[in-house]
């Protein structure tokens, strides 16, 4: 069962806020080193909340497939795969 959690990016006054849901590796250990990865990545920016906000989904997704593709390439599944999404 994974541990679910929500990010919570908010301005220092507390008036607007920003939650992001996490459906797995929620829990603190994993979140903490996570979190100081990504504000480091995020650099400069960290201060703006929609683009700090945006850009942790966008490098969550980019860690994600980055190892995901490693694991294929070390188990041998060296492919490409192209897919075509259709939104109506």
């Amino acid at each position: 069962m994974s541990t679910s959690c929500q990010i919570e990016f908010k301005e220092e006054e507390g008036k607007k806020r920003i939650l992001i849901y996490k459906h797995s590796d929620g829990w603190p250990k994993a979140m903490i080193p996570e979190l100081k990865e990504f504000f480091k990545w995020n650099g400069g920016r960290n201060n703006d909340l929609e683009y700090a906000a945006a850009n942790y989904i966008y490098w969550g997704k980019q860690e994600t497939r980055t190892r995901n593709l490693d694991t294929e390439s070390a188990q041998g599944k060296n492919f490409t795969t192209t897919q075509t999404i259709s939104i109506e």
